[in-house]
């Protein structure tokens, strides 16, 4: 359930990295990677790990999340994970100096 996926990725102190290395990595591999992107609740499993990964595993994950941007964007899922990612900004608005 996503709900157990989340506390793994989110509960625990520094001992735990390495366990939530490899939830981070599946999540990544997985062949339903697109699903959960736009799932109501499977969204909030890649916004786990998208927290909770740091350094080159978030950019790892960024990466396999970039494929599916088009579709992620019309979702209202999938515009967390972009906020979340950093892989969509606003348009700053230009100032008339």
């Amino acid at each position: 359930s996503s709900n157990v996926i989340e506390k793994c990725l989110k509960l625990g102190g520094p001992e735990l990295e390495k366990e939530r290395e490899l939830l981070v990595r599946q999540v990544m591999v997985s062949p339903l990677l697109p699903r959960m992107l736009q799932d109501a609740f499977g969204n909030y499993v890649v916004q786990s790990s998208l927290t909770v990964a740091k350094g080159a595993l978030h950019a790892e994950l960024v990466e396999h999340i970039k494929p599916h941007l088009a579709a992620i964007k019309s979702s209202p899922y999938g515009k967390r994970i972009l906020a979340r990612s950093h892989l969509f900004q606003p348009r700053q608005q230009k100032s008339d100096a």
